[in-house]
């Protein structure tokens, strides 16, 4: 029983949020496959496939029922917004290469300059 309701949930899910229903329209890109095939005998699935997919949208006679063909158009709404920026971004290695004017100060910290500071930080007592 559960498996059932999980997939149905699944279905429903899949017909939904994604693009899963351009599936149910296969049988019209196969009747519309035998309509061009009355009008040429020899046409191969693949060249209608590159007809309708790959050539994008022609506009002629029958762009209506092209429409119709599976994932031809997108019934999903997406909604974003993208900002694009363009950042200047330059390095002066002059200053990064010049080490002669760097001072380079040591200083020693190993005890702390407040009586605050050594009394908060003591280890666990048992």
């Amino acid at each position: 029983m559960q498996k059932g309701i999980l997939f149905l949930f699944a279905i429903f899910y899949l017909f939904t949020v994604t693009e899963f229903k351009q599936f149910l329209k296969i049988p019209v890109l196969v009747s519309h496959y035998y309509e061009h095939l009355e009008d040429n005998e020899h046409l191969k699935l693949i060249e209608f496939v590159s007809i309708h997919y790959l050539e994008g949208l022609v506009y002629d006679e029958d762009v209506a029922r092209d429409m119709q063909l599976p994932f031809r158009n997108s019934d999903q709404q997406v909604s974003g917004s993208f900002v694009s920026t363009e950042i200047e971004f330059s390095i002066n290695f002059e200053h990064l290469l010049n080490f002669a004017s760097l001072s380079i100060q040591i200083v020693n910290d190993s005890q702390p300059t407040l009586p605050f500071y050594s009394s908060v930080w003591h280890p666990p007592k048992a």
